[in-house]
């Protein structure tokens, strides 16, 4: 009962914070406007993870790209249907 208390508190305070809390600097929001986030490099604690997660848009991107060779297989069927059917 007391963690279920005390959670809601900081809960609570938590909240209060963010709410009360001074708005950012126009400086301070200049300077992260200018920070060139293609040059920060991933924490070395990620690196499985990101790379498993390249693999995976690797992956879906080759799906979303994929063109069969030919067609001249439904084409020769679809020819034969018309042929024997005198569709034409």
């Amino acid at each position: 009962m007391f963690q279920i208390n005390s959670l809601k508190t900081c809960t609570n305070g938590y909240k209060n914070y963010i709410k009360s809390r001074p708005g950012a600097s126009v400086d301070s929001v200049r300077r992260a406007k200018k920070i060139d986030l293609t040059v920060v490099a991933e924490h070395p604690m990620f690196q499985k993870i990101i790379a498993a997660d390249m693999e995976r848009i690797d992956f879906v991107s080759r799906i979303k790209n994929f063109r069969p060779e030919t067609v001249s297989y439904c084409s020769q069927v679809y020819k034969t249907y018309l042929s024997k059917h005198k569709c034409i």
